[in-house]
């Protein structure tokens, strides 16, 4: 997890990670690493020595209790509102509205009231803004690229399991599977395995990109660190 910040820390967009030699050495050595502790564990207990060692697992909650990115992907803004549904009576809809945030009944639930939070994405805690891109400045080719990328020098042959990644597609560019079928074509031989999903929204979604003037206006009085790749918020209804 966390492979968009790590390649930051070393000065590099997540579009030029399947560039740089830098961080396929290390993961090479990693994979290798894990490989002789595996065999050494295995043959330390008496057992049979494991098939597998690598893996890039679906890991949405725990990458969110460290702060950090799901798996290989990248975030999906940079700053964001971020809608929480809350019950009426619940006194978080009168804070928020104290705080001048904007607040207006649910469109899906009875009962419920919808607080629009302005999020800045984690990781810019720690990386500067121009080495971190999202999702929606990223081109499916760039993304599948960094999936071959990781499955050939972490989760190659023998070593790897598969690699849990989903790629975002931009249904206005994929509009049929005579355009998207190149892209896999491409790139299907060189992974073991691939998800495709198209970028969609509607109303009051969880997540809607903004830009930073608009998160700096609307944060004034509230200061909120987030997380845009929340899995748990998949279904509209996003926990606090």
């Amino acid at each position: 997890l966390g492979l968009q910040g790590w390649a930051a820390a070393h000065g590099v967009v997540y579009s030029e990670i399947p560039h740089s030699m830098e961080l396929a050495r290390k993961l090479v050595k990693f994979r290798v690493a894990v490989r002789e502790e595996a065999d050494r564990y295995c043959d330390e207990l008496g057992i049979d020595r494991c098939i597998k060692v690598t893996a890039i697992a679906p890991n949405g909650t725990i990458s969110k209790l460290r702060g950090t990115q799901p798996g290989l992907h990248s975030i999906i803004a940079r700053w964001f509102w971020q809608r929480v549904r809350y019950t009426f009576g619940d006194p978080r809809i009168s804070e928020a509205m104290d705080k001048g945030l904007f607040v207006e009944p649910c469109i899906y639930a009875a009962n419920t009231a919808v607080v629009r939070y302005p999020v800045q994405d984690s990781i810019l805690g720690s990386h500067p803004a121009h080495l971190i891109q999202q999702v929606d400045e990223l081109t499916l080719d760039q993304q599948l690229a960094v999936l071959a990328f990781v499955t050939e020098f972490f989760t190659c042959g023998n070593d790897g399991n598969a690699v849990s990644f989903t790629a975002n597609l931009d249904p206005s560019v994929y509009t049929d599977p005579n355009v998207l079928m190149p892209v896999i074509s491409k790139w299907i031989s060189r992974t073991k395995g691939l998800t495709v999903f198209p970028s969609m929204s509607r109303p009051q979604s969880p997540y809607e990109p903004i830009s930073q003037a608009e998160n700096v206006a609307a944060a004034t009085g509230v200061s909120l660190f987030g997380s845009s790749n929340d899995g748990e918020c998949a279904s509209g209804a996003c926990p606090v």
